[in-house]
């Protein structure tokens, strides 16, 4: 993460061998990630010889039901809480999570003139 978009862009260009991870994330997270994210994308776990295979054989993946996954009938990790089928309380973003609104002062010098009206 970086503050600013070339900052990101330059940490991208360095490449995934270059990337540091928290703590939380070392070990099989880690390992899998940087074999989903090469830069060269035969060089992909996916994409390697073995395909599809070699995402479900890794580490990460170890005890996951992929033939429940598949069949539809693995339970989902979260159910939100509805109160009935036309609640849509869970769409609405909590007013702190918003970002900060963008000042504008209109430089009321016409350019927007006839832009999105409505006759």
């Amino acid at each position: 993460m970086a503050p600013h978009p070339m900052q990101i862009y330059a940490k991208v260009m360095r490449g995934i061998d270059k990337a540091s991870f928290p703590i939380a994330c070392q070990g099989s997270p880690e390992r899998l990630i940087r074999a989903l994210s090469r830069p060269l994308p035969a060089e992909r776990l996916a994409v390697k010889p073995g395909g599809i295979k070699n995402l479900q054989e890794h580490e990460w993946f170890e005890g996951f039901d992929w033939n429940a996954l598949q069949a539809g009938e693995m339970p989902p990790p979260y159910v939100p809480d509805v109160a009935d089928d036309e609640d849509l309380s869970n769409f609405f973003a909590d007013p702190k999570d918003l970002p900060e609104p963008m000042p504008y002062l209109d430089p009321e010098d016409g350019w927007d003139e006839g832009f999105a009206t409505v006759e």
